[in-house]
């Protein structure tokens, strides 16, 4: 008897360590650092025009437990010629949790950088950790002559057929002695988006040797300020939108902004979905109403024990069930199937009226039905 109880003493003892010390060892693990990925955004950009280079850094755990990377920081090597406008941002990460299940854990680090110089530059970035090594990665940019030009501002955001199209954007000269003469805006109207395409002057290029001249429309300055601004105008069938910006300087020199997409929606469609939004809770509402009038109007009176009953369809309460107990729980049971009737349709009306409150796309539409004309 006191062999069987030392022996489960150490099985105890021996299950309680294993238990305990597992997550600690899992959860002190390294995570795995795999390949960084360094993007510009523009990747082409006039004489001092700031390019916004995102830096990916992936962060892997095991099957069953999370990983951990600390004090994950990066930096950049630039070519001469190129600054630093602002970052990183974040500075360092402390702790990075490489949650479980195999997929990556991503994090982001940001920089803008600038150059006064023309030229194409190759940037490199670096990230240190404590625990899981250390990574390198690259990207070119390229800087021109000419113009920087802002990411143009559209209204509406959501362009709809019918409704002609607002754009304003920043150009100008980072050179003192250089002004903005000309700034023309360049559009198709394509059924299908293109895939990456690139645009030069008056030209978008796409695929293996596919090319398109787009229609120009001449921007106008604001005044007083650097900004530009046009209508593109309306668009007879839903559509996607592609267009690009040509800026010219005094001296002749000319810079072509990157292909913007837009997809234009139909008008019927933007009627359907505002209405759909606007009025599906009301219309819900009053059909529960007028159903349960219906459903009692039409349902029979029972006496029974004394007692008023509505029974639907074809039920039948036999003599033996004529008691007080039994009447109460048929018109708990009729009671209940016509709340949860109405509890239904109006939480289907609830929600359609969140998914308007919530949904930006149709608050696009709102703006572009009541204006753009």
């Amino acid at each position: 008897m006191k062999i069987r109880i030392s022996w489960c003493l150490v099985l105890i003892i021996t299950v309680g360590f294993l238990l305990s010390a597992q997550p600690v060892s899992a959860g002190g693990e390294d995570a795995q650092m795999g390949d960084i990925k360094l993007t510009p955004t523009p990747d082409s950009q006039g004489q001092g025009g700031a390019i916004t280079l995102e830096l990916e850094i992936p962060f892997y755990s095991g099957c069953c437990y999370p990983l951990y990377a600390y004090d994950v920081s990066a930096s950049l090597q630039l070519p001469r010629n190129v600054e630093i406008v602002s970052g990183p941002e974040p500075q360092k990460h402390n702790k990075v949790e490489a949650k479980a299940g195999g997929d990556s854990t991503l994090v982001y680090i940001k920089w803008e950088v600038k150059s006064m110089i023309a030229g194409t530059y190759t940037i490199d970035a670096t990230v240190t950790t404590q625990n899981c090594g250390t990574a390198t990665g690259s990207a070119t940019v390229t800087v021109t002559e000419g113009c920087v030009i802002s990411i143009p501002e559209i209204y509406p955001e959501q362009p709809i057929t019918d409704k002609e199209i607002h754009v304003n954007l920043e150009a100008l000269s980072p050179i003192e002695w250089i002004n903005i003469e000309d700034v023309t805006l360049y559009y198709l109207s394509l059924e299908d988006e293109l895939t990456a395409p690139e645009s030069k002057n008056d030209t978008i290029y796409f695929g293996k040797s596919g090319s398109k001249v787009g229609e120009a429309i001449s921007m106008d300055p604001v005044e007083d300020s650097t900004f530009w601004a046009v209508k593109i105008p309306k668009q007879g069938s839903s559509s996607f939108l592609h267009y690009w910006v040509v800026a010219t300087d005094n001296e002749g020199n000319k810079t072509t902004s990157p292909v913007y997409i837009l997809k234009v929606e139909d008008m019927a469609y933007a009627n359907l979905v505002l209405n759909l939004a606007i009025w599906s809770p009301l219309i819900l509402t009053i059909i529960s109403i007028i159903f349960m009038i219906v459903i009692r109007k039409h349902s029979r009176k029972v006496d029974v024990a004394q007692e008023g009953i509505l029974v639907l369809g074809s039920t039948r309460i036999s003599q033996s069930e004529k008691d007080k107990s039994l009447v109460e729980h048929h018109r708990r049971k009729m009671n209940l199937t016509l709340y949860a009737i109405f509890g239904i349709m109006i939480t289907i009306g609830i929600l359609f009226l969140l998914w308007a409150l919530l949904n930006d796309q149709l608050y696009d539409l709102i703006n572009a039905m009541g204006g753009g004309n």
